[in-house]
């Protein structure tokens, strides 16, 4: 299978100087129109996406972290133009996304592309693996014809750990964990620059997802493949990614690098989320360390004022102006932003 090289000397998600990132998404929102109707008097809005701005460089792995109905599926949807953006700025290799013409936003779909939650619904139950593959590698005029297509076939089912046997089974006869590996495989049949795994393991038990996790960092490296990794779990971009955009009510509260964002978390959220992780401690696994969370996200038709995590938030300076301000990242040391008026105002000060 034909593959780009890797990044040479330069680290994962180590910027060159003076390169552009990958993908730049800055102010991005997608608010859903709700129609009236039995149960609604009036029309109303659904903030899904409300202002979210991060940067993709050349070879690294973002973790987009946060609980259920924060946003994340719906943000990497707008990136892909799945989903039409109400607002924002989408960049790739330094092209403008959002003025793309459908003939270059299909070019553009074969740089990135997207491996979903659930395999078993994104193929064709009554498409044979093999066929499947082929189908996308004939679409995009990867290989010129029969026989190189069977060839790719085979040789991208060894690439995810596949037996090529397994080409002529149909989905339903495969395990979850082969599903999803046929699905890494799909995205990868057209040489990806850019890979969103959007919730890839979140279906899978805890042997087969360790599994899936390692075949995600070996194909990091072989590769030098741009990832956007998904999740609402923190243990699980903690093995895979190089920085963490942690997401609420539709907004990025904190970035990171993992190594910083896990030792020293500065927005309360991020704090309550780690906390509520199980870790591993000889003998087993701990639960939380303290407290969850109390109370489940607020709405995103009617959001709350000033910062929207200040009605759950365990800060105990958390004040007036928690309720009145909404706070925006910012830049509180090398590499990291946060989006709280309480946060320390460097990374030393963090506890």
């Amino acid at each position: 299978m034909s593959r780009r090289e890797g990044n040479g000397s330069t680290a994962v998600g180590e910027r060159t100087e003076g390169e552009e990132p990958l993908v730049r998404v800055q102010g991005l929102r997608k608010h859903f129109q709700l129609r009236s109707g039995w149960f609604r008097r009036k029309a109303e809005t659904l903030r899904a996406v409300d202002g979210v701005s991060f940067h993709l460089d050349r070879g690294e792995t973002l973790g987009l972290v946060g609980e259920s109905g924060c946003g994340k599926s719906t943000t990497a949807r707008a990136v892909l133009r799945l989903v039409e953006p109400t607002a924002g700025e989408i960049h790739f290799d330094g092209r403008d996304v959002m003025a793309m013409e459908p003939g270059e936003l299909r070019g553009f779909r074969g740089r990135a592309q997207i491996v979903f939650q659930d395999p078993l619904s994104s193929l064709n139950p009554r498409m044979r693996v093999g066929t499947a593959l082929a189908e996308v590698l004939k679409v995009h005029g990867v290989a010129s014809d029969t026989a190189e297509r069977r060839q790719r076939v085979r040789n991208l089912l060894e690439t995810v750990e596949l037996a090529p046997e397994l080409a002529e089974r149909h989905p339903h006869e495969l395990s979850g964990g082969q599903r999803q590996r046929v699905g890494i495989a799909r995205a990868l049949a057209v040489d990806p620059e850019l890979l969103i795994l959007d919730e890839p393991v979140s279906a899978l038990d805890v042997p087969v997802r360790r599994q899936i996790l390692g075949l995600v960092r070996g194909l990091q490296r072989e590769f030098g493949l741009t990832c956007l990794f998904i999740a609402h779990d923190l243990s699980v971009v903690e093995e895979v990614s190089d920085r963490v955009a942690v997401m609420y009510l539709g907004r990025i509260v904190e970035v990171a690098p993992v190594s910083v964002l896990f030792s020293r978390p500065a927005h309360p959220y991020t704090r309550a989320l780690l906390a509520a992780t199980p870790r591993p401690e000889p003998g087993g696994w701990a639960g939380p360390r303290r407290p969850v969370l109390e109370g489940d996200v607020p709405s995103s038709v009617s959001p709350p004022s000033g910062c929207p995590f200040h009605p759950r938030c365990p800060h105990p300076e958390r004040d007036e102006e928690c309720r009145r301000v909404v706070p925006h990242l910012e830049t509180k040391g090398k590499a990291w932003r946060v989006a709280c008026m309480k946060a320390p105002t460097s990374p030393d000060a963090r506890s």
